[in-house]
């Protein structure tokens, strides 16, 4: 009896042995029909023949370059990219059941608006209401568009209204009964802002301002600071759908890393550059979402650049592909990031120079062109520099706007920095 249950056993054990090798036997015929012969997953060659699935960007695309906040005293206080709940369901609530009231010249109205309680969503880029208000769970922007507000730049949310602003012009919504709720925000006297003409914030110091000074660091270089062959190509197999058919050289003094659809180079100026040959389906006209979708999708999958906040800076139409650029957000959303500036000539080569950190081309949902600053961007924890009152004491003239920042040198601090209007 016993050597019948010892063979019994020795009988399902060999079944679950030849079942496993078979199912070994097939997995390896696909790798080698589908990965070795066409140089990519086979999952991915079918990917490529519909569009890939990507987050639909909603969320993203409002979420404000910049948020100022203020109680009505005078004094504000600003986030770059991030949200405010109070505000987002006020804008929800307008969308939804708001009823207009007039339309104006921005410049008065804002300037009335910020001497109460506000929350001004600022968008560094031309915001179109069709794309705005199905974040806000609307299909359609009509309660803007049947007023003729097609695209607007920044939001004002106030107790008793919704003002949607252009450069020239203000649109004011409010509710058929009722009132919003914004709440006290905390203004830091070591460091606020004073409001002095449309959307230009002054910043302001009583006793002086402790902040960390810039580093940075490129993931890219050896362990001795040197950027090489074989510390890029360690860095960059996310790149590539198949990275074990990747082939690494140099070529003209350049870093270059292939496969049969894929490019990447480490180019002069320390600047990462992605291209992607791969061909694409383009039965319809290029859509906005789906190819800021794709961007972010993108980003979101590089470890290097997804380790920051980051915020749309601007994006341009270039024949039927979108261009997109993000600006990095240097010592967190949560605690009061500000933006990094670029240096004046850029990064990378003189003849194509990058003036964000991140730009990304999506043809279709596809990215078809990646550019970067190979550095990573933080804070130096271990020192501490001051502003200083007299060093915020710059003089504003008209037309200009004011931007707080990190410039982009090792262990350098804030700038303060302004900009014609008519450049953003």
């Amino acid at each position: 009896m016993f050597n019948l249950l010892n063979k019994g056993k020795i009988r399902k054990l060999k079944s679950v042995v030849i079942i496993a090798l078979a199912v070994l036997a097939v997995y390896q015929t696909g790798q080698l029909w589908f990965v070795n012969i066409t140089n990519r997953s086979f999952f991915v060659y079918l990917a490529a023949l519909f569009d890939p699935p990507s987050p639909d960007g909603y969320t993203d695309i409002v979420r404000p370059s910049r948020v100022i906040f203020g109680n009505g005293d005078g004094r504000f206080d600003m986030r770059y990219g991030v949200n405010e709940p109070s505000a987002d369901n006020a804008i929800t609530e307008i969308l939804r059941r708001g009823i207009f009231i007039n339309m104006g010249e921005a410049a008065p109205i804002l300037n009335t608006a910020l001497r109460g309680p506000v929350i001004l969503y600022e968008y560094a880029f031309t915001m179109r209401a069709d794309v705005f208000a199905p974040a806000f769970n609307q299909s359609t922007g009509a309660v803007l568009t049947d007023r003729g507000l097609d695209a607007f730049n920044a939001v004002a949310v106030l107790p008793t209204s919704v003002i949607f602003l252009d450069d020239e012009h203000a649109w004011t919504f409010a509710l058929p009964s009722g009132y919003f709720y914004i709440p006290d925000f905390y203004i830091n006297d070591d460091l606020y802002f004073n409001a002095t003409d449309t959307r230009i914030f002054l910043p302001r110091t009583l006793n002086g301002w402790r902040h960390n000074p810039l580093r940075m660091t490129n993931p890219y270089a050896n362990r001795s600071g040197e950027v090489q062959l074989h510390s890029v190509n360690a860095q960059v197999s996310h790149f590539f759908d198949n990275p074990a058919m990747r082939n690494p050289r140099m070529e003209g003094n350049v870093i270059t890393i292939t496969t049969i659809n894929t490019r990447l180079r480490y180019l002069p100026g320390n600047v990462l550059e992605y291209n992607c040959f791969r061909p694409i389906r383009r039965e319809q006209s290029p859509d906005f979402m789906t190819d800021f979708a794709g961007a972010l999708a993108f980003i979101n999958n590089d470890p290097h650049a997804s380790n920051h906040d980051f915020y749309l800076a601007e994006y341009e139409l270039n024949g039927r592909t979108h261009i997109f650029r993000f600006n990095y957000i240097i010592g967190g959303t949560a605690t009061g990031g500000f933006p990094l500036f670029a240096p004046e000539q850029g990064w990378g080569p003189a003849n194509d120079p990058l003036y964000y950190p991140v730009e990304i081309t999506v043809d279709h949902g596809h990215v078809t062109r990646y550019r970067k600053s190979a550095y990573i961007f933080d804070l130096d924890i271990m020192h501490q520099l001051t502003l200083t009152p007299n060093a915020l004491n710059v003089a504003v003239g008209e037309g200009e706007r004011l931007t707080l920042g990190f410039p982009a040198e090792l262990g350098m601090g804030l700038e303060l920095r302004l900009e014609r209007a008519e450049e953003n």
